[in-house]
């Protein structure tokens, strides 16, 4: 038995859905044949049932019908004699004769039983002698003779009698009639059980017979194509270790040693080479097979295309490392999504290293003390850039603001400094004039009256013009401290722009990270297309071995050549859509590639401006430094105020007091005198400080001066 089911399997696909079609068709005919004598049997009873059952008891009908019309044509005839003319000559000699002519049919059917014959003698018994009867009938009220008329419709009369004759006759008729046609049914249900049986035992049979016809041909072809397919469905998920080892002499025999070879080739080859690669072994040369190999070329292109990348990759990375961040990738040397990588981490580094070089252009003139520098017109910025621009515009505005203030606000006090110096002179010339003439008191009081009183009132004007120093010197010390807090905010929004920056650096470092692993899966998804590929040439050609088998079976192997063309097509349509997905595969690594080198290249450039940043706060702090300087001599400024303020005071009050004696008494010149002494004294001292208040005004003045607004 398992030599024969081995025998069945060396035979080819052909041969074997032929052998089996064979056997459904024989099985086929007999249940054919068993139906065809089945309905020939039922359509013989059922024309007996037809011609014996159904045409008779039409016929009796017929003749009932007529028999009662002609009774009731009777009554018409004797009861409306209007009628009897068209009764006489037309209705009642079609309705005798119909029934002759149906009688006469019926009586040559020839299918007469017994009782049929008795009844159909005894109907025509009495349907003669009721035609008699009838006829007499007619005649009578013809003639108008009721009496006869009413004694031959009266019960028990001849006709009577020989209607209710004729009528049980018929009703005999039918009924035997009736009856042979119940035993026709009875015998065509018979029949037509025992065909439908033998139907049925024949399609049960015949089921049985091709199920396991279909179950043995489904095992012997769908059992080793479920392992071909399954070993297919292996060498797509890239284990081209898998063997199938079949024995068979038939086309899947043949497949799967086409199959073992292939994935032999496949592994021994194409698999150490990716493998190589994968490895970033890039000295990987396959051996073109043939003229028509498209995978060593392929992976040969791969290899050299990889190493350009290389070479590209590494002069980005040196001249990121050497800090010429100019340098720029050479797009040219690629075609479609390499170029547009390279292009597009060109583009990103001239809009990340552009703003960093203007915003450090821009930090060295404001440690320069050049609070006029902004970022230039014509350099475009977008997203975060803009925020930065504008924070560092606003430093240099701000600075420059509070610079020229304290700048009017020295030049003012420097004014009134100038004014308080020329009262004291003026002062002082008349203290000295005072205690010129102080020997002279008596002969001079008048003068002396009116040379003091020029001294109060030069002493009130030096008390105003102290008032206003004093007050420019708060205006000056409320100007610096606005520019102090301007100064602290611009080293705010600097820190803010050394954090964001490091922020840069550190999501850089992220997407470099985020690059390299798509990278990495690019390259396995890679490895897998070009799988899907060789697995897709082989499956070509075993399709084209497939075909060639077929078209050796002849007309056997036809329905297997559909299948290897339909293979073929998918063959194809498979290479086509890997190649296109090894196509898109190749341009994102490209890409991929190139948007390290960028990262990398942007990390250099956003750290430079992360140290330029570090001297803009140097610088900022450099600018704090020197407003508290000019704070503190401000202060210095109101405190020589006040000082000269009081001091004027003292004066007025001396100069009051010797115009006080003056007035009193010429005798007292000698105390005049020491007042006039004094007042000296006190005019000296006020002409150091006016002297220290311009010292402190110069030193200001020469501090602000570094600054250019």
């Amino acid at each position: 038995m398992v030599d024969e089911m081995q025998i069945i399997d060396d035979m080819k696909v052909g041969k074997k859905l032929l052998g089996g079609f064979l056997i459904v068709l024989l099985i086929t005919v007999g249940i054919g044949l068993v139906g065809y004598t089945s309905l020939t049997t039922a359509s013989s009873t059922t024309g007996a049932i037809y011609d014996n059952a159904v045409v008779p008891i039409d016929r009796i009908g017929t003749v009932s019908a007529d028999f009662q019309q002609m009774r009731a044509e009777l009554y018409r005839y004797i009861y409306v004699p209007d009628s009897r003319a068209q009764l006489e000559q037309t209705t009642i000699p079609q309705l005798k004769d119909e029934i002759k002519s149906e009688t006469d049919a019926y009586r040559q059917s020839g299918s007469l039983s017994a009782t049929d014959k008795a009844n159909l003698a005894s109907f025509d018994s009495s349907y003669a002698s009721f035609l008699t009867q009838y006829d007499l009938t007619i005649a009578a009220a013809k003639k108008n003779d009721m009496t006869t008329v009413n004694a031959q419709l009266a019960a028990g009369s001849p006709l009577i009698t020989a209607r209710a004759g004729a009528v049980t006759a018929l009703t005999g008729l039918a009924d035997s009639t009736s009856a042979e046609a119940k035993d026709l049914d009875t015998a065509s249900g018979s029949q037509a059980a025992g065909a439908q049986m033998s139907m049925i035992i024949a399609i049960i049979i015949a089921v049985i017979a091709g199920i396991f016809i279909a179950i043995y041909l489904a095992k012997s072809i769908t059992g080793p194509l479920n392992r071909v397919q399954d070993n297919l469905r292996r060498l797509s998920k890239g284990v081209v270790s898998s063997r199938l080892n079949m024995t068979r002499k038939d086309e899947f025999g043949d497949m799967a040693r086409v199959m073992d070879s292939y994935a032999a080739g496949q592994q021994k080859f194409i698999v150490g080479a990716m493998q190589k690669i994968a490895a970033g072994d890039l000295n990987v040369q396959l051996k073109v097979q043939d003229e028509k190999d498209e995978i060593s070329p392929a992976v040969n292109t791969i290899v050299s295309t990889l190493k350009s990348l290389m070479d590209e990759t590494h002069v980005l990375s040196q001249a990121a490392i050497e800090g010429r961040l100019s340098t720029r990738g050479n797009a040219d040397k690629f075609k479609g999504g390499y170029q547009d990588i390279i292009k597009g981490f060109n583009d990103t580094l001239m809009y990340v290293v552009g703003p960093v070089n203007e915003a450090m252009r821009v930090s060295g003139e404001y440690a320069k003390g050049d609070f006029t520098a902004r970022f230039g017109e014509k350099l475009k910025v977008q997203g975060d850039f803009v925020k930065f621009r504008d924070s560092l515009n606003n430093i240099g505005v701000q600075v420059s603001k509070a610079m020229r203030g304290i700048n009017q606000q020295v030049t003012d006090l420097a004014a009134s400094a100038e004014e308080a110096n020329a009262s004291v002179e003026e002062v002082a010339a008349g203290a000295g004039q005072v205690a010129k003439n102080a020997s002279a008191v008596s002969a001079n009081a008048d003068r002396t009256t009116d040379g003091i009183e020029q001294v109060q009132k030069a002493m009130e004007d030096l008390s105003r013009t102290i008032q206003e120093v004093a007050n420019k010197a708060e205006t000056v010390a409320k100007i610096v401290g606005d520019t102090t807090t301007y100064s602290q905010e611009g080293m705010e929004l600097a820190r803010k722009t050394e954090s964001g920056m490091q922020g840069i650096t550190k999501s850089s470092a992220e997407v470099n990270q985020i690059i390299t692993e798509i990278k990495g899966q690019m390259d396995r998804i890679s490895e897998i297309v070009n799988l899907i590929t060789d697995l897709a040439n082989q499956t070509n050609l075993l399709a084209l071995n497939a075909a060639i088998e077929a078209a050796r079976a002849g007309d056997a192997g036809r329905g297997f050549a559909v299948v290897a063309t339909e293979v073929k097509s998918l063959a194809v349509e498979s290479r086509a859509s890997a190649e296109k997905i090894a196509e898109m595969i190749d341009n994102l690594q490209k890409q991929t590639n190139f948007a390290v080198d960028a990262v990398s290249a942007a990390n250099t450039g956003v750290k430079e401006g992360s140290e330029a940043l570090h001297e803009t706060l140097a610088s900022f702090t450099k600018i704090v430094s020197s407003i508290d300087e000019i704070s503190r001599n401000v202060g210095e400024v109101a405190a020589a105020a006040e000082e000269q303020a009081a001091s004027v005071e003292e004066v007025t009050a001396s100069v009051n007091e010797v115009n006080s004696l003056m007035q009193s008494t010429a005798k007292e010149s000698t105390d005049a005198a020491a007042a006039s002494e004094e007042s000296s004294a006190a005019i000296d001292q006020i002409t150091k400080v006016i002297g220290n208040v311009n010292t402190i005004v110069d030193h200001v003045t020469r501090e602000v001066s570094q600054f250019k607004v």
